[in-house]
């Protein structure tokens, strides 16, 4: 299955399909074309031909309909001579399917993509010599699927997350222990792909781990449930600023009026700086852990070929420290352990200054 080309036309960017014909077009009138001299005929609605001419063609006589339309698709089949390297002429318009030797039936997609998006299914007829052609032309677009087959990905396992206020992280210490919701041993174990493929495992044996479902898209996480409490806080400490400076007259005085200079005062002793109560706000923010129980790296080859029942091998045995990811970034190590019967994760190390 071969992907879409894509043209410029101007200031419409169009991306052209071929696939089988299901059935022929009636009642359209048909183009004949040649491509490098080889006959081909392609069928065009009125209705596309109205907006490829901006006029009512369907009433013009044949002659006159063929020089307008002739006109009309010139910036197309140059951008597809560009694009293809092939000779691309206008025959004629007929209302009759046109006489092509052993032709060919193909469907034409074309996908405008922008300013505004449209798709128009085409009927195209090809003759042997034309196809063979256009065929040579679209073998140099081929992209070869395994271009970098060696390439590896870094693939980690992933314990699924628990949520962490803002406040919570800052008070972490090592020896601390984050005790796991009862809920998260039934819950699948990820595997994750430079953070944009995923899929879920389980267990196969020591530092082995079965997919049990394709690698998909990675959605991004949804907002925590606190981030929108977040926003009344802030709203209110913007409401509790009167945006109207204060009169500068003394009390009592007429507005305006020259007032005798005061004794200058001394100066105040410098006060503790309070913190801003915007970013205080912001100690119930929910952040995502995660805990890596370990990592692999998948060639592209291997990825393609994953599926379920793939085996993915850890470079960690069981039972090795774990690192604690916060939103996508590792922030230290930890061991996975159990306290009065629940599971917890008990912190090693913490990198940076928090």
């Amino acid at each position: 299955r071969r992907g879409p080309l894509s043209l410029r036309i101007g200031a419409r960017s169009v991306a052209l399909h071929l696939r089988p014909e299901p059935q022929g077009a009636e009642g359209a009138p048909w183009l004949t074309l040649s491509v490098d001299g080889a006959p081909a005929a392609v069928a065009l609605p009125w209705p596309v031909l109205r907006r490829l001419t901006g006029l009512p063609l369907d009433a013009a006589t044949p002659t006159d309909a063929a020089l307008l339309i002739e006109d009309a698709l010139t910036p197309w089949l140059d951008a597809a001579e560009q694009l293809t390297g092939l000779s691309l002429r206008f025959e004629g318009l007929q209302a009759a399917r046109p006489d092509v030797p052993e032709p060919l039936a193909l469907l034409l997609g074309v996908e405008t993509l922008a300013p505004t998006r449209g798709r128009q299914p085409l009927a195209l007829r090809l003759s042997p010599a034309a196809a063979l052609r256009l065929a040579g032309a679209l073998d140099r677009w081929a992209r070869p699927r395994d271009e970098m087959p060696d390439l590896a990905l870094c693939t980690v396992i992933e314990l699924d997350s628990l949520s962490l206020r803002l406040a919570e992280l800052r008070d972490l210490r090592p020896g601390d222990a984050l005790m796991l919701p009862p809920d998260a041993a039934p819950r699948p174990v990820r595997a994750v792909v430079e953070g944009r493929l995923t899929a879920p495992v389980t267990a196969a044996g020591p530092g082995l781990w079965r997919l049990t479902a394709p690698f998909a898209s990675r959605r991004p996480a949804p907002a925590g449930r606190d981030a929108a409490a977040t926003s009344p806080s802030l709203t209110e400490t913007l409401a509790m600023t009167d945006p109207t400076p204060p009169s500068l007259d003394p009390p009592g005085a007429a507005p305006g009026q020259p007032q005798p200079p005061e004794a200058p005062q001394p100066p105040e002793a410098p006060q503790p700086a309070a913190p801003a109560p915007a970013l205080a706000a912001l100690d119930d923010l929910e952040l995502r852990l995660s805990f890596r129980l370990g990592e692999a790296l998948l060639t592209l080859s291997e990825l393609r070929q994953a599926g379920v029942g793939t085996v993915i091998a850890l470079d960690r045995p069981d039972g090795a420290p774990v690192d604690l990811v916060l939103n996508g970034q590792v922030i230290g190590t930890g061991q996975i352990t159990t306290i009065a019967g629940q599971k917890a994760c008990e912190i090693i190390t913490l990198f940076g200054d928090g």
